[in-house]
């Protein structure tokens, strides 16, 4: 009888990792919170508070992360909008790796952006691969505030 292959405590670590980060999505919106990342629970449509363990589980695994990175701007009749790149990496990562892609994409993008209409950037990253709608991203980005900011025309 043959016996299972023996399975090492990095990736039982590796695989719990995994399915802690299933529903969570991680958010960065410039000149708020510090400039730190927070969380958002999908599922339960909620900012969720990062624990020891949750952080390791973010940041000490690769994964296969699918990066959006927006930049919101507000128009003079008060429409709010966003420019969204999608940036997905071939291979798992780790998440120091997935900020500094995308914040060499954000100088691309807010060179490019009308800078009288021009709030702020951010970034949402699913650890999972999965791409998100215009709906939830527009939700995520209300409810971390980025459209709070003042454009250039409104001072």
């Amino acid at each position: 009888m043959a016996s299972r292959p023996h399975k090492t405590a990095a990736k039982r670590y590796y695989t719990i990792a995994r399915l802690v980060v299933k529903d969570l999505l991680i958010v960065f919106v410039a000149g708020q919170n510090d400039g730190k990342v927070q969380v958002w629970n999908r599922k339960k449509k909620r900012i969720e508070h990062i624990s020891k363990t949750l952080a390791g589980a973010i940041a000490d695994v690769p994964h296969k992360w699918l990066q959006h990175c927006v930049v919101t701007g507000r128009r003079q009749d008060g429409q709010e909008y966003s420019k969204l790149e999608i940036l997905a990496p071939p291979h798992p990562v780790m998440q120091s790796q997935i900020a500094n892609s995308c914040n060499e994409l954000h100088k691309e993008m807010l060179a490019k952006f009308n800078k009288a209409h021009q709030l702020t950037a951010a970034w949402i990253a699913s650890p999972v691969g999965e791409e998100l709608d215009d709906t939830e991203l527009s939700e995520i980005l209300t409810k971390f505030c980025a459209y709070e900011f003042k454009a250039r025309w409104e001072y």
